[in-house]
């Protein structure tokens, strides 16, 4: 018995498949066995309904859409009438014909006298307005709503939907505080308290995000997105000790983003074996975030990039050791009259230079002819400074002379 219940309860994936693999006469098979086992109309009315969409969507469109509207002038009460405007509008939407879905939901919401049938139907006649870019209209519809009676639950779907419409025109603000009251109304619902935690943490509402992913992390302790979300909003603080530890708690659930966002920290501050090590557990879970990957060529060039860095600071360590031998031997080494650096200095422009010294002072003074500002200027340049054995420290100035 139980085996016929599964059976039964699963025709419309079996159906579906068939579908999937354009196999018409066995979906068609499929479904025309259901309903001959089926004795209650309501049923009958409901899987007829749904396999004509899945029909529609799955190439049979023009005969299925046409029987779909068939169906729904054909509804006898208000649960019939509003099952198949859900299902008939799903069809427009995948058509994008949207001004069929608005004609259709106003008509169905006017007909229909259930309060909460009303409800549900206009939610989605203001996603059709927001698809036909008419979002003050969208957001004005549900506004309106809002000032009737409603439940708590029906409260947070016009919130939520609210949070839709400003999205729509990027008022991320609006779109999560709209957000923040959904989540408010909805008892708990923990994919509400979630969306509204992100659509802040992505609006600069920080401390709101970091209050409902708390909540969630409350309701589910191995809540592994808002794990990792909450260590992304302690980053955002600077308090990277509670950023890694909420890294941790998400990684520990397998999370692959907390993974690689861990790695990243790792890459900063130098510390690449962990890094790579984190990263080969992270491309292992089932399907990994793409930040993995990127992550992952991150690693890749930091290592090639702290390679030339140390090889190019050797380099220099090197040349500047040398040039300081030679210093160290100049500046010990007392001086001779010969020594070729008391002759005369030559300048870029060929110009010969003399040095004075005196008492280990020295000095050297020069003129110069150049192109400033649009005009020929004479400046005059100034060496001076003092000596000690071989070396000069030495001090350049240079000035416009009138």
């Amino acid at each position: 018995a139980q085996n016929e219940i599964d059976e039964q309860r699963g025709w419309l994936s079996r159906a579906i498949e068939a579908l999937e693999e354009k196999d018409f006469i066995l979906a068609n098979k499929i479904f025309d066995e259901t309903q001959k086992n089926e004795d209650k109309k309501e049923e009958r009315y409901e899987n007829e309904l749904a396999f004509l969409y899945f029909s529609f969507i799955s190439g049979d469109e023009q005969a299925a859409l046409t029987k779909l509207e068939k169906l729904h002038e054909l509804s006898t009460n208000e649960e019939q009438l509003s099952s198949a405007t859900t299902w008939l509008n799903f069809a427009y939407n995948e058509i994008k014909d949207f001004e069929k879905s608005k004609q259709l939901l106003q008509d169905s919401t006017n007909r229909l006298t259930s309060e909460s049938l009303k409800l549900l139907h206009t939610i989605e006649l203001a996603r059709t307005l927001n698809n036909l870019d008419k979002h003050n209209d969208a957001i004005n519809l549900l506004e309106q709503q809002l000032t009737k009676e409603v439940s708590n639950d029906e409260r947070s779907n016009i919130y939520e939907e609210l949070g839709r419409c400003f999205k729509f025109i990027d008022d991320e603000y609006s779109s999560s505080i709209a957000l923040e009251k959904s989540a408010e109304f909805s008892n708990g619902n923990r994919d509400k308290i979630f969306n509204a935690a992100y659509a802040q943490s992505n609006s600069n509402l920080n401390f709101l995000a970091i209050e409902n992913y708390s909540t969630l992390i409350n309701l589910d302790p191995k809540h592994a997105l808002a794990l990792n979300n909450l260590g992304v909003c302690a980053a955002e603080l600077k308090i990277p000790e509670k950023q890694v530890e909420l890294y941790e708690r998400s990684a520990a659930q397998n999370s692959s983003l907390a993974m690689a966002n861990l790695a990243t920290l790792y890459i900063q501050n130098g510390f690449l074996n962990d890094a790579e090590k984190i990263l080969e557990h992270a491309i292992k879970t089932e399907d990994p975030h793409k930040n993995v990957g990127n992550t992952l060529f991150s690693l890749k060039n930091s290592r090639a990039e702290n390679e030339q860095k140390w090889k190019n600071t050797l380099k220099h360590s090197r040349n500047l050791q040398r040039k300081i031998r030679l210093y160290g031997e100049a500046y010990f080494t007392k001086i001779k009259v010969t020594d070729p650096w008391l002759d005369a200095w030559e300048t870029q422009e060929g110009q010969i230079i003399q040095f004075t010294i005196h008492n280990q002072k020295i000095t050297s003074t020069w003129t110069s002819n150049e192109l400033a500002f649009g005009e020929n200027k004479n400046f005059e340049h100034t060496l001076t400074g003092t000596t000690h054995n071989k070396t000069a420290t030495l001090k350049y100035t240079k000035k416009t002379l009138t």
